[in-house]
């Protein structure tokens, strides 16, 4: 793998029996091509897991909304008035007779649209009024204002009653459900049969006017008809005899034609002809202008006598053309030839002209043929016109004698179709079944109102929450750091217990902290062939651990007995001092020539040493990016199995980058659910700006339970395992692992409680 790949190059590593390693031999690959090459990536599609880690979250959010909305609905339920609703059933038949037969495909359309129609009537407001008046609704309180006139109150009842009615099929069958709502449920049950009645009563009302005004209706157009029709035979016969039409035969459909042919013939002969006779004339006006204007035109290069004469005088030129080497142009034989070349090219003149003239000839002689062509077709398209135009008359009229003959026929039929009836028939409506006066309100219906509360709650709630979700854009779980920062997870470190000691868990080697903290070391271990050998861990800003990961992992190292050394690099606030010992630390160092080997300093952990930062300079990023730290490493390179160095914050300051240009590897310390993406992207910009080599980030104080997760970053099988994750937890106070040559510094801006331990 190369560095572009996040991992170390085999080739560049030089490893030791201790097992360390050698400074790599080139510079470390910068950010954006250090990413390991394990990413997951995500498909971008339904994930039912985060949707439960989501529910897990923010299930008390839910809960509240679910509560709340629940219980409004059941106050708001019970306040409302108990309604009742009674049905009446009835019965619509086909429809029995039209006063206009129509076709079967109409009759099939009519069958769905007659029942639209009688659903609306059963709804109008012209049927309520009648239903108020017949109930005498305009004298109850419920219906109407009894202070104002009649036909208001009677407006108001018919209000109240189209307001609470309801008309539904029954499936696909002709059964009509007549249902009224009220909070009396007797006064529901007579509305409901009210309105059957009245509908029945008012469809037999209208089914005898309709039959009363169609035959008044055919009786006044027949009247008109006949006179139509009478009106339209005498004009017709008018019109013949005044153009002197003779109806002689009748065409194929029986009716009569008074065109006449023969003309109509010698007209589109002559079209015909006409049309030969342009195509002639445009022709031979082309090559007449063309042979006019141009000598060597078609028809002249192709005549033959020109060919001839051109092919003589094109013998003359070049025999004139030979003879000229050596004869002069008044040489007797020459000048015989010149007068055959003027004789023959006059020649060629005056046959170009005459063929121009024949072509002229031609073209005029064509042209006086169309003209008279056009003339006589002028003449009889005259005649053809007049003829019909006389003949459309006349084919008018008689289809208007024809149209009202037939309507006069057919309103004939009707008439006497109508007469014989019976006039009314049977009735379509007939009920089915009377409402029955109703013991249960149906309104309102506390379990189906609390049921839709509880959904509609629900997903409003989780809406919420997953909205919340998706505007925090902090790095929360394990997951937004592959997906949002296209890092490695190097490891997942827990929140400490409420009554947990940083010391205490990290000498445990079974404990959660512990546990993540090797599992880290190994995902170093694992990923090349051997962990970095000097790695600079940073964070974004103060406060999320890093100073604590620096120590955990380079405990984690020598406890593998590596000889390992930590350097307090933060120079502006070190988390490590010199304790008891004298050290003059890494500033010392920066500022002298002093050897190193007397400022390293042992703690009470086996193969661990410390290079503390030492006095507190005015120009950290000065001395950290000159050559003498450098050389510092170079020495320690070789004492050295593994350098953890614990670099300062990124953000506004430098250190941390100069220090990620000198050193294997970089580690970003991230505080799960403390800092938000676009402000560690900055920093990995940062980074990568110094071709730091960043080969992965620690989450630090995760709450698997506070984020609702199903947590697979679970490190404890010992002892705790059963117990780790049931106890509450608070806002972190994580306590660094204490060294011998400690001493608690400020901590008000840091992550860390650093206290003496000698």
């Amino acid at each position: 793998m190369t560095p572009h790949d996040g991992q170390f190059d085999k080739t560049r590593v030089t490893r030791f029996p201790g097992g360390g390693a050698s400074m790599p031999s080139t510079p470390p690959a910068p950010y954006p091509d250090a990413n390991l090459d394990f990413d997951e990536g995500s498909d971008g599609g339904f994930n039912f897991w985060e949707l439960l880690r989501i529910f897990v979250k923010w299930w008390w959010l839910i809960a509240i909304i679910v509560l709340v909305v629940v219980a409004a609905t059941t106050i708001f339920t019970l306040r409302q008035t108990p309604m009742y609703r009674a049905t009446t059933t009835v019965e619509i038949k086909q429809q029995e007779s039209n006063i206009i037969e129509v076709n079967d495909v109409e009759q099939i359309n009519a069958n769905a649209e007659f029942m639209s129609t009688q659903y609306s009537l059963l709804r109008s407001r012209a049927l309520a009024e009648r239903v108020v008046q017949s109930l005498n609704l305009t004298t109850d309180d419920r219906f109407a204002n009894q202070t104002v006139e009649l036909p208001k109150r009677v407006e108001q009842a018919a209000s109240v009653v189209v307001d609470n009615l309801s008309v539904a099929p029954v499936g696909r069958s002709r059964l009509v459900n007549i249902s009224y709502a009220s909070s009396d449920p007797r006064l529901a049950a007579r509305v409901s049969d009210a309105v059957a009645e009245t509908f029945i009563a008012y469809n037999l009302e209208r089914k005898f006017n309709a039959t009363s005004y169609a035959r008044d209706f055919l009786e006044e157009r027949i009247a008109a008809t006949k006179t139509s029709l009478e009106a339209s035979e005498r004009a017709l016969i008018q019109y013949a005899d005044e153009q002197g039409i003779v109806n002689i035969n009748n065409n194929a459909s029986g009716e009569t034609d008074a065109t006449g042919s023969l003309d109509s013939a010698a007209l589109v002969s002559f079209n015909a002809e006409l049309a030969t006779v342009q195509a002639q004339r445009i022709d031979l006006e082309q090559r007449y202008n063309e042979a006019a204007s141009n000598q060597f035109a078609a028809d002249i290069q192709n005549d033959p006598t020109i060919q001839s004469i051109q092919t003589g005088l094109a013998e003359l030129e070049s025999e004139y053309l030979e003879k000229s080497n050596f004869l002069k142009p008044d040489f007797p034989e020459m000048v015989e030839l010149n007068g055959k070349i003027d004789a023959a090219k006059s020649r060629l003149r005056s046959e170009r002209s005459n063929i121009v003239n024949t072509l002229e000839s031609q073209y005029q002689a064509t042209l006086s043929r169309e003209q008279g062509l056009q003339s006589r077709i002028n003449e009889i398209k005259g005649d053809v016109i007049s003829v019909r135009n006389r003949s459309i008359d006349y084919t008018i009229l008689q289809r208007d004698v024809d149209t009202n003959r037939t309507q006069y026929d057919a309103l004939l039929q009707r008439l006497k179709e109508i007469s014989t009836s019976d006039g009314i028939g049977s009735n379509l409506v007939s009920i089915v079944d009377r409402a029955k006066v109703p013991n249960l309100p149906f309104e309102p219906n506390l379990k189906r109102s609390l049921v839709m509360a509880l959904l509609l709650s629900a997903a409003f709630g989780f809406g919420l929450a997953y909205l919340i979700e998706l505007i925090d854009d902090r790095i929360k779980l394990p997951d937004d750091i592959k997906e949002k920062l296209d890092l490695r997870i190097l490891g997942v470190v827990p929140l400490l217990g409420k009554d947990e000691k940083f010391e205490q868990v990290l000498t445990d080697s079974q404990s959660s902290i512990s546990e993540a903290y090797a599992s880290t070391r190994t995902s170093l271990q694992f990923a090349v062939s051997g962990a970095p050998r000097i790695i600079q861990i940073t964070s974004t800003r103060p406060g999320e651990g890093k100073s604590s990961s620096a120590f955990a992992l380079a405990k984690s190292f020598a406890a593998q007995e590596q000889k390992t050394l930590i350097i307090d690099a933060d120079l502006r606030l070190p988390a490590f001092s010199r304790g008891g010992g004298e050290s003059i630390g890494l500033t010392g160092l920066l500022t002298s020539m002093a050897p190193i080997e007397p400022q390293l300093l042992p703690s009470k952990f086996p193969h661990l040493f410390l290079l503390p930062a030492g006095k507190v300079p005015s120009n950290p990023a000065e001395l950290l990016s000159g050559h003498r730290f450098e050389q510092v490493l170079h020495e320690l390179r070789d004492q050295f199995d593994q350098i953890i160095i614990d670099g300062p914050p990124v953000l506004g300051l430098a250190d941390a980058p100069i220090l990620g240009a000198v050193c294997e590897a970089t580690i970003l310390v991230i505080e799960a659910g403390a800092i938000r993406t676009p402000s560690v992207k900055l920093t990995l910009e940062r980074l990568a700006t110094s071709n730091t080599h960043l080969i992965g980030a620690i989450l630090t104080k995760y709450k698997s339970a506070a984020n609702g997760y199903l947590d697979y970053y679970q490190y404890s099988y010992g002892k705790e395992f059963s117990e780790y994750g049931k106890r509450k937890h608070r806002k972190p106070k994580s306590v660094l692992a204490h060294l011998s040559f400690l001493k608690k510094p400020d901590t008000r801006n840091r992550d860390l409680e650093i206290t003496e331990n000698f």
